[in-house]
């Protein structure tokens, strides 16, 4: 069963890569790092075991939060329309 879940983990990552190949050049970094924060973030949060105080739970679940969200402001930051429009307005100034 591990082997069969650790495949099917390859097939779903093949997908991502050829999904991402109809995607503009410029739009693939962002989106790799949004996927990558939002994929980390609850991988961190899981692995506080649960016998642990209730202290230490909240804080492992705000800094998932505090990542996830992180890396939603970095995709967007570094997206092009975004940067280009903020670049656009700066000049305006």
């Amino acid at each position: 069963m591990i082997v069969f879940k650790q495949v099917m983990g390859f097939v779903m990552l093949a997908t991502v890569v050829y999904l991402m190949s109809f995607m503009p050049i410029a739009s693939v970094v962002p989106t790799v790092l949004l996927l990558l924060g939002i994929g980390l973030a609850p991988w961190y949060a899981v692995h506080t075991p649960a016998y642990e105080s209730t202290g230490r739970l909240i804080r492992a679940w705000s800094v998932a939060r505090v990542m996830a969200g992180n890396s939603r402001l970095f995709s967007l930051l570094t997206s092009l329309p975004f940067a280009q429009l903020l670049s656009r307005t700066l000049a305006a100034q």
